[in-house]
């Protein structure tokens, strides 16, 4: 054939309606000019596979597909039992399933060997399922035992698999996860449609069926998602990257190589599982994307043996190979819209959490944010919306060995203190204490140190410690049954507004509660609750620039206390107090005013003065 008819024949395929013996072909641009280029068009049924496009670089035995050669492969049909295999070592192999219907209960459907590289490109819809028996996998038969892949997508060590294409994938997983990568794998997601993982498995405590039996999206090493929609249950975690602790054969080696990391830079995400959420090892980070996360019938239901056996975080930055190795798992976020409902903490991490963008919704039944080492959220200069956060129900709702404030709208609503800088609750009941957090406070993300070496608010440095809380920005208000703000070591507030409502009168919690000192200088602060053991204003937390009163009268819930500028001046705060009070503290810098805070009822609250903090923001 010359080269000039050739290129004809090629001219025509791309504008022409292209059908490949009965194969559906009506596809986008991408997917045209995969099928000219591509090596072969194969279709399953339950009595062998066609050539419906003879080619080369594969090889057929009954109902299995072995790609031995690079290229590109459109796959179609319907099969009970066949499975595809990519073999060790290939790079540039494109699998194009074009509404696919693949079942196996001897292997996983789709298994690509080790160190290889696959793009498999979704056209239509098409249906993986593992219906291999998961008690396989710990068969006294070594021979059954090592067959068992457990997973409808396995992709080996050291292989990478890249997801694309307009179309949509099922993935039925009941034998044990839905997609499975092995160490040093990478799985990238940029397909743009929707990938539903489901099973046979029960879960929300084993009252619902239809879900996983183990993990939706699983890989020790990286997990890459840029777009797509997933729909995911499973009785253990949603999607995750975790490293082996050890090695199974030798029980000592910890897997060093493997990443044990997850990046997020959109998508849709609709989680329903027992276990997490979404978790990796060594680090999770989060630049955008829309996730709805419901971990075991969420924040009502939190019980101690759930969180042992379960986990039932939302977002979490933690391993059990990153303990051994002694890592620092980071949890980081800058951006995207989060409904979180979970069993324990909502955002969690064994070592840092940094959280720059977003917006949340959350209810838990352990802490809203929660970071074993530090918890840093907002920028220096970042806009009051960055991060904006509300916590609706919560034990305690902003937690971590060291605090640190800088911008963004946090709304806390909790049982026991609102922000905490500790090891565990002032009562010692927290739930999470029993739920294998182990603190290490005192240490800020990157190296800063948690004794106030960083300083961007203005103010005096803070003295070097453990358990403290900086703020130096932002909106926060807090209403909750314990202490408000409470830190085991120091309470620094060097700008931004709060507004504490702490335990109701009669109690002996407080809006403000510090073991170490407590510094305020370029804040604007009202707390309200019960005077508690550090409820007294001390003017020693004062700095020269800030005015501040307290008065110990009391208050009903529902009552609109201002505070003015002076007796006569402005009404620099009004809220409506959640609860009965019997002490008020109010202070801000006499760059606001330089006379003394005074207190009076009102019948309504101050526009822009307070209030509910519930508002849109604009687009600027």
């Amino acid at each position: 054939m010359t080269r000039k008819l050739l290129s004809i024949i090629l001219a025509l395929m791309l504008v022409l309606p292209l059908t490949v013996s009965g194969m559906a072909a009506s596809v986008d641009t991408a997917d045209t000019a995969a099928v000219v280029e591509q090596s072969a068009a194969l279709t399953f049924s339950n009595s062998g596979i066609a050539e419906t496009q003879s080619g080369s670089g594969y090889s057929i035995d009954g109902t299995t597909l072995t790609i031995t050669t690079a290229g590109t492969y459109r796959i179609g049909g319907s099969c009970n039992e066949g499975a595809i295999i990519v073999s060790k070592g290939l790079s540039n192999v494109t699998l194009i399933l074009d509404n696919l219907t693949l079942s196996s209960s001897a292997t996983a459907p789709i298994v690509v060997k080790k160190s290889a590289t696959v793009n498999i490109h979704l056209v239509g819809t098409s249906t993986l399922t593992d219906n291999e028996d998961p008690a396989n996998e710990t068969s006294t038969d070594t021979t059954v035992a090592e067959a068992f892949e457990g997973a409808a997508i396995k992709v080996k060590s050291g292989s990478s698999v890249t997801f694309c294409g307009s179309g949509n994938l099922n993935i039925v997983a009941n034998a044990k996860n839905g997609i499975k990568g092995g160490s040093t794998s990478e799985l990238i997601f940029n397909q743009s449609g929707t990938i539903n993982i489901s099973g046979n498995a029960k879960y929300y405590g084993a009252t619902t069926s239809g879900a996983a039996v183990n993990n939706g999206i699983g890989c020790d090493g990286s997990i890459i998602i840029n777009q797509g929609t997933y729909v995911i249950k499973a009785a253990n975690d949603g999607i995750k990257s975790a490293p082996d602790a050890t090695d199974e054969t030798e029980g000592t080696t910890i897997d060093t190589d493997s990443a044990g990391t997850i990046t997020i830079n959109g998508g849709s995400f609709d989680l329903d599982v027992d276990g997490d959420g979404i978790q990796a090892d060594t680090a999770l980070n989060i630049n955008g994307g829309s996730f709805d996360i419901r971990t075991w019938k969420g924040y009502s239901v939190w019980n101690d043996t759930l969180a042992d056996e379960y986990s039932c975080k939302g977002l979490k930055a933690s391993g059990d190979r990153a303990e051994e190795a002694g890592l620092e798992p980071a949890l980081n976020i800058t951006g995207g819209t989060f409904t979180l409902n979970t069993g324990d903490d909502a955002v969690h991490s064994d070592a840092n959490v940094t959280v720059t963008g977003g917006t949340f919704t959350i209810q838990t039944g352990d802490d809203g944010m929660h970071a074993d080492t530090s918890l840093t959220i907002g920028s220096e200069n970042g806009l009051t919306r960055d991060p904006d956060i509300t916590i609706n129900n919560s034990y305690e709702g902003l937690e971590g060995g060291t605090v640190y404030i800088y911008s963004g709208r946090q709304y806390v609503v909790a049982s026991d203190d609102g922000v905490n800088a500790a090891g565990g609750s002032s009562s010692g009941s927290d739930p999470g204490a029993g739920g294998g957090n182990t603190f290490n406070p005192g240490g800020g993300p990157g190296g800063r140190p948690g004794g106030g070496g960083f300083n961007p608010g203005g103010g005096s440095t803070a003295t070097t410690g453990n358990y403290n809380i900086y703020i130096y920005g932002g909106d926060l208000y807090v209403n909750c049954d314990g202490d408000g703000l409470d830190s085991n070591g120091g309470l620094y507030l060097y700008g931004g507004t709060q507004a504490v409502f702490s335990m109701k009168s009669g109690g002996d919690n407080s809006p403000i509660d510090a073991d170490g000192t407590i510094s305020i200088q370029g804040a604007s602060f009202f707390a309200a609750g019960s005077r508690g053991a550090d409820g007294s204003a001390q003017s020693s937390w004062f700095g020269s620039n800030q005015k501040y009163a307290s008065s110990t009268t009391s208050y009903t819930a529902g009552k609109i206390v201002n505070t003015k500028a002076g007796s006569n001046g402005s009404v620099v705060f009004s809220y409506t107090l959640p609860k009965a009070v019997n002490f008020v503290l109010a202070s801000y810098p006499t760059a606001v005013s330089s006379s003394t805070p005074s207190f009076a009822t009102a019948t309504s609250v101050t526009a822009c003065k307070g209030g509910s903090h519930s508002h849109s923001w604009n687009a600027g």
